[in-house]
């Protein structure tokens, strides 16, 4: 019970601060997207300080986020290392990974045409 508990609690927080992050990041968009036409029905230009105050909003997110959310993920790697039946949690992780380990392949008509040209080449 206690180590679902400590499972829920590493999710919870990485998520959390994902979450947190992208918050950081929308606020700073939305004060640099002003000056562009997509600036919406507001119509004001932000102000030196709020441009400034945005930037170093995400820069400190980004670097606390950056801290504490690598120490969890390295947490649930090293969860899923001890956990033999883990295989399910390191299916989600592999997400955020470059490279998918169990997800299949696309099956696209677009992706088959490529697959067939390139075969076709190399006969």
């Amino acid at each position: 019970m206690a180590h679902n508990l400590y499972r829920f609690y590493l999710y919870t927080v990485f998520i959390a601060l994902l979450i947190f992050t992208a918050v950081a990041m929308v606020r700073l968009l939305s004060t640099r997207l002003a000056f562009t036409p997509l600036q919406g029905s507001s119509g004001s230009v932000p102000s030196q300080a709020e441009i400034i105050q945005s930037t170093v909003f995400v820069l400190v997110s980004l670097l606390i986020a950056g801290a504490l959310g690598g120490l969890h993920y390295w947490l649930i790697r090293r969860d899923i290392r001890n956990d033999p039946s883990a295989s399910h949690r390191f299916n989600y992780l592999s997400l955020l990974d470059d490279k998918p380990r169990s997800l299949p392949p696309c099956h696209c008509p677009a992706h088959t045409k490529d697959e067939a040209r390139s075969t076709r080449g190399h006969e």
